[in-house]
């Protein structure tokens, strides 16, 4: 059920006016609001005098909050606790919130109707943890000609949706008030993701060979074992720090495509290169490309929950890197997935539908374990899997993303809705979090 909220001068703090409407046996006469984290004991008064949908509250209850009156709000009894929301909070920077971002989240609330409550953008420095507050700017679906964001201070939420990097101090008071509902939570970097799936039998056999890079004796070995190997750091994306090293009939080439391209007859001429990316934490591994038409080719899997709070692909898309790049994050080209597997393998619709359909189920049984691996640090529900289909059509799973990149759905052509899943979807999802489905 869906109500506005009334505010009355005259009335005391600890009073709640519920419609008379909704009076029933056993409606306590007491009860515990709640408001995100926000919560207070109250005690009930039916009325005649307000509308089946409006509750009345005093002005002097929260004079230090932003909770707009014109917002629809879902209602729950919970025995004794009435929720009021859901309450959402984005956190989506770290300093300050820009114009650009305002464009770029609206469209992540297009389904607001389905949503409703107060959903707000935060900064890390908008959160203040010892009023249990956050400065932001919740979004109005009535705003028709002005901005529909409207700044404010609003209590801790329900559940965090968050885009960010965040110290440990901020993500550790909000995880505790939270209650642990906070995706993404513990952001794990390549190697523990590793690390978790290479124990499992029926995903291991899915991963390239992946060790941390501890000098030119580890590289060495997997170069006896492979003829080319990548160098990538542990912590990062976007392709930045990637290089290749190939073995090749008069000594070994390294390069990342861009900058460095170097030749070394021998293994140990490289020590110099390999010393400082020991100090920055990278792994080494066995290298599993697809390449067509002289591109890197590899696969982005989508994977969400929804409100009903399991896994589900949202779409896969096949990225096309530029000619020469060792990795594809600067793309040439994007189509659906299985459009690029019936163009490079030359298979029917359906058979790649089905090695799509292998793919998902894959990355769903990694999803799950990684979830249940990092259960105590929070949630996950937004995950940007890379996967290779080597030429022999074997799947390689690569890396899970949790900031992955959204607006990659504007890329295809084919499928113009591909967008408006990827950033409502998780909305839907964090709304369930929150306790409203």
């Amino acid at each position: 059920m869906n109500v506005k909220i009334q505010r009355f001068d005259q009335l005391p703090p600890q009073l709640i006016l519920i419609p008379k409407q909704m009076e029933t046996r056993s409606f306590p006469m007491q009860i515990t609001l709640s408001l995100g984290t926000w919560r207070k004991r109250m005690k009930v008064q039916f009325t005649e005098k307000l509308n089946k949908d409006v509750i009345g509250l005093s002005s002097q209850l929260y004079p230090e909050l932003t909770i707009p009156e014109h917002l629809p709000y879902e209602i729950k009894l919970q025995q004794s606790n009435l929720l009021l929301g859901p309450i959402i909070g984005m956190i989506i920077a770290r300093r300050e919130i820009t114009e650009d971002m305002f464009e770029e989240f609206e469209p992540y609330l297009k389904n607001y109707q389905k949503l409703n409550g107060i959903i707000y953008l935060c900064a890390e420095s908008g959160i203040d943890p010892q009023k249990k507050t956050i400065q932001g700017f919740y979004y109005n679906p009535d705003a028709v000609e002005e901005s529909p964001w409207t700044e404010g201070v609003f209590p801790y939420p329900g559940a965090v949706y968050r885009r960010v990097l965040l110290t440990d101090r901020i993500y550790y008071d909000l995880a505790r008030e939270v209650r642990g509902k906070i995706f993404n939570s513990y952001l794990f970097n390549k190697y523990e993701m590793w690390n978790v799936l290479s124990k499992v039998p029926s995903i291991h056999k899915y991963l390239p060979e992946t060790a941390v890079l501890r000098g030119i004796d580890n590289l060495d070995d997997m170069l006896r074992r492979y003829e080319s190997v990548y160098l990538k750091p542990v912590f990062g994306g976007y392709g930045l720090g990637i290089v290749k090293v190939d073995k090749m009939p008069n000594g070994y080439r390294l390069f990342d495509g861009h900058t460095i391209d170097k030749h070394f007859t021998e293994l140990s001429e490289m020590e110099e290169f390999i010393q400082p990316l020991e100090k920055q934490y990278y792994i080494v591994q066995q290298a599993v490309p697809l390449t067509f038409d002289h591109r890197h080719v590899d696969f982005r899997l989508i994977l969400q929950k929804d409100k009903s709070r399991t896994w589900k692909s949202s779409g896969m898309l096949a990225r096309f890197g530029r000619i020469e790049k060792v990795y594809t994050n600067e793309v040439s080209d994007v189509t659906m997935g299985y459009e690029a597997l019936m163009e490079i393998f030359s298979l029917t619709r359906e058979e790649a539908f089905q090695k799509e359909k292998e793919i998902t189920d894959l990355c769903i049984e990694a999803s799950r374990l990684l979830e249940q691996y990092y259960a105590g640090y929070g949630d996950y529900a937004d995950f940007g899997i890379d996967v290779i289909v080597d030429q022999g059509q074997r799947i390689w799973l690569l890396e899970v993303n949790k900031f992955h990149e959204h607006d990659v759905g504007l890329l295809v052509d084919s499928d113009t809705g591909l967008y408006e899943r990827i950033v409502t979807t998780p909305l839907e999802y964090v709304k369930a979090l929150a306790g409203f489905r």
